[in-house]
């Protein structure tokens, strides 16, 4: 299944547009990665995805 279907289907089911689950998607990206607060984990996580 490729990224069209699943924002789609997650639309879909939740009564909403395409548009708002990529925009919701991305809200919570975002607000992860600005976390201050981050386990040791998440830093591991993020430091490994970035590089």
């Amino acid at each position: 299944m490729n990224m069209r279907n699943i924002y789609r289907k997650i639309a879909k089911e939740h009564g909403v547009t395409v548009a708002e689950v990529k925009r919701e998607m991305q809200a919570a990206i975002d607000f992860v990665y600005k976390k201050i607060d981050k386990s040791e984990s998440e830093k591991i996580m993020q430091e490994r995805n970035t590089s």
